[in-house]
């Protein structure tokens, strides 16, 4: 079974919840080398969102057998 991917973060101290990816694409400044167009091969994955995340904003994951939620 696939996992989903999410991420929660503050904004205007609103929390806010979305999809991984979809967080990616609104800040494609943290990904230079892909030009997020249609392709597959042009967005980041997953993990390398996460891995990015984790790195560079210290955030902390839950993750249970159904979803990966990413805490910044």
């Amino acid at each position: 079974m696939r996992k989903s991917f999410y991420i929660r973060f503050n904004r205007n101290n609103q929390q806010v919840e979305m999809k991984l990816r979809h967080w990616a694409r609104d800040n494609q400044h943290c990904f230079p080398n892909f030009r997020f167009k249609n392709t597959q091969d042009d967005h980041p994955t997953t993990h390398q969102i996460r891995d990015f995340c984790v790195k560079n904003l210290n955030a902390r994951i839950d993750e249970n057998e159904y979803r990966v939620l990413i805490y910044i």
